[in-house]
């Protein structure tokens, strides 16, 4: 398990500080389900990108600093990763149930996530082609899962034996409440000069 403590920090009020812990379980992999998304990953293959949308990947690319390589044209071998710290909850569901992944084309490579930048492309056509195909992996392989009973059992057989020697339990208090007022100061101010940039209309991708 991955635990981090962040810094006591003073808010712009200036009035109170909080203490914020936060807490992620490591995520427990297993081969046999994601050999079975991988499969459908290499099936699927990647979206056809147009001349457009790579230009503008590679103008993104190049106004961050970053190396103009365009958008992803090649399906990735399966590999193992590194633990991280995001902040999902994935590490505790993958304790609970057998768990497979699956991350779709969706971003320009090379912009780093929850930058401003990486709000860009979900409003484009880039991320919807993105995420039709990673749909179609995902429904490739729930029909998989209820069409072989050979898959569940093998998924159902390295859970139990990756989970017998752990006994989960939640990493957050039962009496834990979320610090719902943290930056409510900052957001209300900030909140009614942002509506302006909102997206009021619905995006329709050709």
């Amino acid at each position: 398990m991955v635990g981090i403590i962040t810094k006591k920090r003073r808010p712009l009020n200036r009035q109170r500080s909080y203490a914020i812990t936060m807490f992620r379980r490591a995520g427990c992999g297993f081969a046999a389900m994601v050999s079975a998304v991988q499969k459908n990953i290499e099936m699927v293959g990647m979206p056809a990108w147009s001349d457009e949308e790579v230009k503008f990947a590679k103008e993104l690319q190049k106004s961050m600093g970053r190396k103009e390589q365009g958008l992803a044209t090649k399906v990735l071998p399966l590999r193992a990763v590194t633990q991280n710290t995001s902040s999902n909850d994935i590490g505790d569901i993958s304790w609970n149930v057998p768990t497979g992944t699956v991350r779709f084309p969706s971003a320009v490579p090379g912009v780093q996530a929850h930058h401003w930048t990486a709000g860009i492309t979900p409003t484009m056509s880039i991320a919807h082609k993105g995420a039709v195909v990673g749909a179609k992996v995902m429904a490739a392989s729930v029909l998989d899962l209820l069409t072989s009973p050979e898959l569940r059992a093998a998924a159902k057989k390295q859970f139990e034996e990756d989970t017998k020697e752990i006994k989960y339990f939640s990493l957050i208090p039962p009496d834990a409440k979320p610090p719902l007022d943290l930056n409510k100061e900052m957001m209300d101010k900030y909140r009614p000069a942002m509506r302006k940039f909102y997206l009021t209309q619905k995006a329709e991708f050709k």
